[in-house]
């Protein structure tokens, strides 16, 4: 084992053993959560949060209850939209499915900011496809149709699978 790793393990148990002690104290003040930034970003402050009370045991026991969470929080943004709700409602029940796939994430060791991250530049990629596409044939965005813009959205794929 290489000596960073081994400092990586220590800090690691370090950590789990604080964690243990502020789970302990009987302070009602004191959280078992506390000096987890909320500066930093979404996706990984979830990842922080759902680690440090996976500690104590409150997390899933696999990847299926998690996928199961991840489908009751689409059907309740689902029945959020069919009922009309405002933007704050929807926005709530959003941010719970982004949660429950961070914490898909994290069960299968997956960083979700960088799994975002490639499909951010995946779809970057593909969207310049159709641009260029486009272009070759004087058409503009503007200009076509969602449904051509689809069509070359599948060729992209296509294209890049291949690759």
């Amino acid at each position: 084992m290489k000596p960073i790793d081994e400092q990586c393990i220590a800090w690691e148990q370090i950590k789990q053993r604080e964690s243990k002690q502020r789970a302990n104290i009987s302070d009602v003040n004191v959280s078992l959560l506390d000096g987890i930034s909320s500066k930093l970003p979404a996706m990984i402050c979830a990842h922080k949060l759902q680690s440090r009370a996976a500690t104590v045991g409150f997390d899933w026991d696999g990847i299926e209850p998690v996928l199961c969470k991840i489908e009751e929080e689409i059907n309740e943004l689902r029945q959020e939209i069919e009922n009309g709700a405002d933007k704050a409602k929807v926005m709530d029940e959003l941010g719970d499915l982004l949660f429950a796939c961070v914490n898909f994430a994290r069960h299968t060791e997956i960083d979700a900011e960088l799994a975002l991250r490639k499909t951010n530049r995946k779809f970057t990629e593909r969207f310049k496809f159709i641009e260029q596409a486009l272009a070759a044939k004087n058409k503009s965005l503007a200009d076509a149709s969602l449904d051509e813009m689809e069509a070359l959205w599948q060729h992209a794929k296509a294209v890049s699978r291949q690759a």
